[in-house]
């Protein structure tokens, strides 16, 4: 009765924690991710209005480097502000000196300000997010004709500033100004709705799945301690088993989860040398060439070699697990069978029918016990399946991901390389 009562109290312990979990996401979250969708959304706006700020000058490079406009640039930047989304735009030549501005704003130089010398100055596009009172924003009160506002209501503008560039140097900024209150209220929204139908969904599967599951413990329970006595050996026999499946289901979780090669063999390691605890072993991997197997980890005192042939192996070369020591007829394999009284298994790790490396395994002084050797051969096997997969996700994840930010033809980098790099260091300015 009291285990029961400590259970319910945890499940209610447990509950509270996910409403608070559930909650504080709804609550946080949608502003977050409002806010990073809008800010791309505005800045690859930002890049098309500078384009078309800069074509509308007569002498494009000259201006800036004159910091002079002509009447025609007046009427044609002011009528482009009038007819775009941008509610303020500002010119500035490379030394971040202001020479023209739109509207009646108190508009300032911007050469000693941090953003200009740290990112500006070299070729870098900076966004800022400013609040300011819906009367100090240029033509507003126009675009909300019909609206009711309060000129003292704090708006969210954007703040852009994009560097005109020619021959990878700065011969000026653009600075634009975007009213951006209301499609971040929008997203927003939709990501509070989107949210809550799912924070419902999850809710009601996990209660579907802790009531399903809360039936099955007590029947087992109610089973177990009627049977207690009876099955003891049996409980212990599937207890080594559940955590070898405990532990399998870790190693594979963990290797899907691992972004490089390097990273998958640190979590294989580790928990090999758990799930085969009185064994050492070392896992090989196919080259790119194909022609050799380079040595990538090794477990409780095992060593590796850095590179072997796919024909010192007799497990690659006959294509199937091979057991060294059991039989009476047998041949050593030349990468690391030292010593004879081991028994030795050379597994083939294979994945969709190519064979990409090898994970051989030292079980020590088990030749005397064949079904010792018997089931630690086929965990061993159940860990090759594991990691070829793993490692063959790796490997089509970095192919995927190297295809996906190189041009095909000349392998240079593509736009989305550009954009990833770019936001990558306008966070890093901001920090």
């Amino acid at each position: 009765m009291t285990k029961n009562w400590k259970s319910d109290l945890l499940a209610l312990g447990f509950v509270a924690t996910y409403l608070v979990l559930i909650g504080a996401s709804l609550h946080i979250a949608p502003a977050y991710f409002a806010k990073n969708i809008v800010a791309t959304e505005t800045e690859r706006a930002a890049h098309l209005s500078q384009i078309r700020v800069v074509r509308l000058l007569e002498n494009n490079e000259e201006t800036f480097e004159n910091k002079s406009l002509s009447g025609n640039d007046i009427d044609a930047l002011n009528h482009f502000v009038h007819s775009s989304d941008v509610s303020s735009l500002r010119l500035f030549s490379e030394h971040g000196e202001l020479f023209w501005a739109s509207g009646n704003e108190d508009a300032q130089d911007i050469t000693d300000k941090d953003y200009f010398r740290k990112t500006l100055s070299h070729g870098g596009t900076v966004q800022l997010f400013v609040k300011k009172k819906a009367s100090e924003i240029q033509d507003f009160a126009q675009e909300h004709l019909g609206e009711s506002y309060d000129d003292h209501t704090l708006r969210t503008v954007s703040e852009i500033y994009i560097p005109v560039l020619h021959n990878g140097e700065v011969h000026g900024i653009v600075e634009t100004y975007r009213d951006i209150t209301d499609p971040l209220q929008i997203a927003q929204t939709r990501f509070k709705i989107a949210g809550s139908l799912i924070a419902a969904t999850l809710t009601l599967t996990i209660l579907i799945a802790a009531t399903s599951s809360i039936r099955f413990r007590r029947r087992t329970e109610a089973l177990a301690q009627s049977q207690r006595e009876k099955e003891m050996a049996i409980m212990q026999r599937d207890l080594q088993r559940n955590r070898e499946i405990r532990l399998l289901s870790q190693l594979s979780e963990w290797m899907q989860a691992s972004k490089s090669m390097e990273e998958l063999f640190d979590m294989a390691t580790n928990i090999l040398m758990r799930l085969l605890h009185d064994c050492s072993g070392s896992i090989y991997v196919y080259s790119n060439s194909r022609d050799v197997l380079e040595g990538a980890c090794s477990w409780n005192g095992a060593t590796h070699q850095d590179e072997i042939s796919p024909d010192d192996c007799w497990g690659l070369r006959r294509g199937r697990v091979y057991t060294y020591g059991m039989d009476e007829i047998d041949f050593a394999c030349s990468h690391n069978h030292g010593d004879h009284n081991h028994v030795h298994l050379c597994i083939p790790i294979v994945a969709h029918g190519d064979t990409i490396g090898l994970l051989n395994i030292d079980l020590g002084g088990m030749k005397e016990d064949e079904k010792a050797v018997n089931k630690a051969t086929k965990l061993a096997q159940t860990c090759a399946e594991q990691l070829s997969l793993a490692i063959a996700n790796v490997r089509l994840r970095d192919e995927l991901r190297n295809q996906s930010i190189r041009d095909p033809l000349t392998s240079l980098y593509n736009r989305r390389h550009f954009f990833e790099t770019c936001r990558n260091a306008i966070t890093a300015s901001r920090r």
